[in-house]
């Protein structure tokens, strides 16, 4: 048997259509809470290194 013959022979079990949209939109809602967390978390560790360095320098 090619390998050709094997994967053709492969039975991939697939969700509905509809189920696949709701599976895209929910990854695409994440990606985008991703994206707006992103910046907000950079802005929090500058923020902590900063107190640090302030409270390092104030000892």
């Amino acid at each position: 048997m090619s390998i050709e013959d094997f994967t053709e022979s492969l039975l991939i079990p697939l969700l509905p259509l509809n189920e696949q949209k709701i599976i895209v939109e929910k990854v695409e809602r994440f990606m985008s809470l991703c994206d707006e967390l992103e910046p907000k978390l950079r802005k929090s560790r500058e923020n902590s290194e900063m107190l640090m360095e302030i409270v390092v320098r104030g000892l």
